[in-house]
């Protein structure tokens, strides 16, 4: 014969089973009419209390998570970073590179021609530019004073490429200069003798020195 128990003696899993292992409002009410009310409060704390502390884990978890992908995000754009400072570190040492090999070939095409080598001066490099510099001045000056002692025009104000080119000419000018002149020196002697003695023949004069003269002085024979 089963003996019906009352529903505060019913065990807490039958009503569970009995309500199909579900919490409902239905289900909460079979427990608190099965379980003492002492017992139901203390249920209800402990549930309470669980609850505080699963929404604190929950809340903790959120936390991490956030400060997980924050992290995560702070890795990612260190890494962009340092890729940058990578590529900028990169970029820096070509420009070195760069700038080493112009200090050389400054150094070699114009320092040293000028007596005033970049590595081996005992002076700073600032002041080695600075003398360089002014001996470079004076060159391109002289050449310009130059130019007008001898009658090279328009060399005063001339870009220093047309004046290096008018230099190479210099020598040149120079020559036909002192030929010129040296025709118009004969030319002018010729005259004069000539006006002391017109009946010298002056193409013979003018042929050579004679065979005479020219075992004497070592001079070209005549072409007479």
């Amino acid at each position: 014969m089963e003996v019906e128990l009352e529903p505060r003696q019913m065990d807490l899993d039958s009503l569970v089973r009995s309500s199909g292992g579900c919490p409902s409002t239905h289900f909460a009410q079979n427990i608190r009419e099965a379980v003492p009310k002492e017992d139901f409060n203390k249920l209800t704390s402990d549930l309470t209390e669980q609850k505080e502390k699963y929404d604190a884990l929950a809340l903790e978890k959120s936390k991490l998570a956030d400060e997980l992908q924050q992290k995560s995000e702070d890795l990612k754009s260190s890494d962009q970073r340092r890729e940058e400072l990578e590529g900028t570190i990169t970029a820096l040492q070509d420009d070195l590179d760069d700038l080493v090999k112009g200090s050389e070939t400054l150094n070699k095409e114009l320092l040293e021609p000028l007596g005033y080598p970049l590595f081996t001066s005992e002076q700073s490099e600032v002041d080695t530019f600075k003398l360089a510099g002014a001996v470079a001045k004076g060159l391109i000056q002289a050449c310009r004073t130059t130019c007008k002692a001898i009658g090279i025009k328009k060399s005063s104000k001339c870009s220093v490429l047309k004046l290096l080119k008018r230099m190479k000419e210099a020598p040149k000018f120079i020559l036909d200069k002192q030929r010129s002149s040296a025709r118009g020196a004969a030319r002018t002697a010729l005259a004069l003798i000539h006006a002391h003695h017109p009946d010298l023949d002056l193409e013979y004069c003018t042929s050579g020195a004679p065979e005479i003269a020219t075992r004497r002085l070592s001079l070209p024979k005549s072409r007479a």
